[in-house]
């Protein structure tokens, strides 16, 4: 009763909230390579800032931020060392024209007098030899203007310019001109090839062959063989052409990378043209979105890593251990070929798995976790039209095929729980060759039996049941006979391992559209996510927990951009996270992972300390970083409690003491970063630590330090 009591006093707080993006960016909307740095910034239609170092993907925390949009335009500025991103779409489809700037550690906003009206999918390139950004075109009612930033304002350059279309550039610094290929009028037609030489744009006349219109390709210049090469694109996605200045040149056709919106580079070290994920959305179908990394030399295309996060798909399969937070995905659906990859997510990353084995191809099977044998289980799912009936395992290196003699008629959709207490594996209707059934089935480790029951829910598919540890039987809550709104179900049901009961809860969901349901080891009750139809382009996702006795609502994000979510619960925290097969998000609690500034810091320039990633509790990736000057000694010290130890010259140690400090020295581009790992013990959830960082030049003996910075762990 007093779990229950405490359920509807939160919910009578309850205001809308957006969930925090945690696995990879939600639909990276651009990208630019810092090349100061050796990073790649992206940023993401949530809002969120991402970094990829080293193959690794960092969740940046930051400060003022710019609002969530999509099609933006980004480009890196060398000069002022910054990202420079330009306008976009809102959510809602009005178009913004703020300009904003990314030095690693904050979020900067570049008001202007004058400044390119709102517009989405503008070309930018950087002329290295006047130092400024070069923008033209985009979507919008004055598309064919040209103008410049010079690292603090806009000014129109061209009022009028190229043909109205979809612009790529990129700046030929051999001929100290900026290169646009513009796509205007049919698929198919010939692009236009226009070169910018920062009064006037001239039109090339190009013999022999050249690219045909397509979407969004990649384009960068490559100074070692001095030509432009641009990739990808919605047609022809696998072309690879080069621009010399005088003729285009079909340099490779390959079947990888395939992609729209890649994100290119040039890489000094590779003596490359980079080119990063982007999506395999293309007129002839939807595909998945992509993190993978791929070089160019002008011979090779060569992979260079694989992706940082499962590419987009739905109708996988995913199982959680809640005791470590893990959670398993195998397969699926995409338009483009179904996966047989496997995927772990340890609560801050996702890893990509080996497996010497896996089963095949397939969308929708059933998957759950047996904590006695500590291994995933997963069952049946489709291989297109031909549903499945074969039992497979997972303990945690490799899959094993479970043969038995006996097993339920072939099926996806299903529901499927562990019964911890009995020891069994339990299934649950499903679909399977043009049937939906309602039949209840038991595997004990060996064997398949089925359950005959004095009462059953109806036949149904893509049933959401979890196991309630505490009560000692499994819940299950609605699913769908159909493919409308009025086809998903909404009662509750409950099964004790003889039989099952339908229950009258005080209170109950709605017909939710594909919710999920995970029993939580954290908060003892059944947690359950859905989204609720609010009229034909609106869908509110919320958050229910039942505690056996009636359902309450817990959460809700209006006009969600989750969609049918699959719950990951944890142990550790209570965490809940949602993975929709594109984004993987948590609502955030008010315990949230935050970095405070506290003091100020001392010396000229004067060193900035920040967080690699957000203070989430168990990520190993996490640690401190600061921007100095090539060769500087750097300390970065630790400590529980704060204070104000003067150091002279004006410099304060924000920490009383140093319970932990790292001396490094900073790289030859003026970055030191110490990492370290955050526990994942749950006594550490919303623990404050303050950090400081102290620079030494060593030529002068001159010492400088940042402000103090208080960080709390959190979601």
């Amino acid at each position: 009763m007093t779990r229950r009591l405490a359920l509807v006093a939160l919910c009578a707080t309850l205001s809308a909230q957006t969930p925090l993006q945690l696995g990879g960016p939600d639909r990276v909307l651009k990208g630019a390579w810092d090349q100061h740095r050796q990073r790649l910034v992206l940023f993401s239609q949530d809002g969120e800032t991402w970094e990829v170092a080293d193959g690794q993907l960092l969740h940046r925390p930051t400060v003022g931020q710019p609002t969530a949009r999509r099609h933006a335009t980004m480009i890196y500025d060398p000069v002022r060392r910054h990202s420079l991103m330009f306008g976009g779409a809102n959510l809602d489809g009005t178009l913004r024209n703020d300009t904003w700037a990314w030095d690693g550690v904050r979020w900067r906003s570049l008001p202007s007098a004058s400044a390119p009206s709102g517009r989405a999918l503008a070309g930018s390139a950087f002329d290295s030899t006047r130092g400024r950004v070069v923008l033209y075109g985009g979507l919008s009612t004055q598309s064919t203007d040209t103008w410049e930033h010079d690292g603090s304002t806009w000014r129109l350059a061209a009022s009028s310019g190229p043909t109205t279309g979809n612009p790529a550039m990129a700046y030929d610094a051999a001929r100290g001109l900026t290169v646009l290929v513009i796509y205007g009028g049919f698929l198919g037609s010939p692009a236009e090839t226009w070169e910018w030489n920062g009064s006037a744009w001239r039109q090339r006349a190009v013999g022999g062959p050249w690219p045909t219109q397509r979407q969004q390709p990649g384009m960068v210049w490559d100074p070692v063989r001095r030509v432009t090469v641009m990739f990808g694109g919605t047609e022809n996605p696998g072309e690879i052409w080069e621009w010399n200045g005088f003729s285009w040149r079909l340099a490779r056709t390959v079947g990888e990378p395939q992609r729209q919106s890649p994100v290119g580079w040039w890489d000094p070290v590779r003596a490359a043209v980079m080119m990063f994920g982007g999506n395999m959305h293309f007129p002839s179908g939807s595909g998945p979105q992509r993190s993978d990394l791929w070089s160019w030399d002008g011979q090779n295309v060569t992979r260079v890593h694989g992706d940082l996060w499962p590419s987009s798909r739905f109708s996988h399969a995913l199982g959680t251990d809640q005791a470590t937070g893990t959670a398993l995905l195998f397969g699926g659906f995409q338009n483009t070929g179904n996966p047989t990859d496997t995927w772990l997510w340890n609560g801050t990353r996702w890893q990509q798995l080996s497996p010497a084995v896996s089963p095949t191809a397939r969308s929708n099977p059933g998957m759950t976790f047996d904590f006695g044998t500590r291994r995933w289980l997963l069952f049946g799912g489709a291989a297109g039209a031909t549903a499945l009936d074969d039992l497979w395992s997972f303990d945690g290196t490799n899959w094993q095929r479970l043969t038995t003699t006996v097993a339920p008629f072939p099926r996806a959709s299903m529901g499927i729980a562990f019964d911890l207490v009995r020891g069994v594996l339990v299934i649950f209707g499903g679909s399977g060759n043009g049937a939906m059934g309602n039949d209840t089935w038991e595997w004990d480790g060996t064997t398949w039996r089925r359950v005959f029951t004095a009462a059953a829910p109806s036949a149904r598919m893509d049933v959401p049941m979890d196991y309630d540890i505490v009560r000692n039987r499994i819940v299950l809550f609605g699913g769908r006979t159909g493919f409308t709104a009025q086809d998903q179900l909404a009662d509750t049901w409950e099964y004790d391992g003889s039989n099952w009961q339908r229950m009258q809860p005080v209170a109950s969901p709605p017909n939710l559209l594909m919710p999920d349901l995970a029993y939580s080891l954290a908060l003892g009750v059944t947690r359950m996510c859905g989204a609720r139809v609010v009229s034909q382009n609106r869908f509110d996702l919320e958050e229910w927990q039942y505690d056996g006795s009636t359902w309450t609502r817990t959460s809700s994000d209006p006009s969600s951009r989750l969609g049918s979510v699959d719950l990951i619960p944890s142990a550790i925290g209570g965490r809940l996270a949602m993975f929709d097969g594109l984004n993987l998000a948590e609502w955030p609690t008010s315990t949230m992972a935050t970095n405070t500034t506290i003091g100020t810091g001392c010396g000229t320039p004067l060193p900035e300390l920040t967080t690699r990633t957000r203070a989430r509790m168990g990520d190993v990736q996490f640690g401190l970083e600061t921007t100095v000057q090539p060769g500087d000694l750097v300390v970065f010290g630790l400590g529980f409690t704060p204070g104000t130890v003067p150091l002279g010259n004006g410099c304060t140690a924000w920490l009383q003491q140093l319970d932990a400090s790292w001396l490094t020295l900073a790289s030859a581009t003026g970055s030191a970063e110490q990492i370290v790992p955050l526990p994942s013990a749950a006594a550490w959830f919303g623990t404050s630590l303050l950090a400081q960082g102290f620079v030494l030049e060593p030529t002068t003996g001159t010492l400088r330090a940042t402000a103090g910075l208080q960080f709390r762990i959190g979601n």
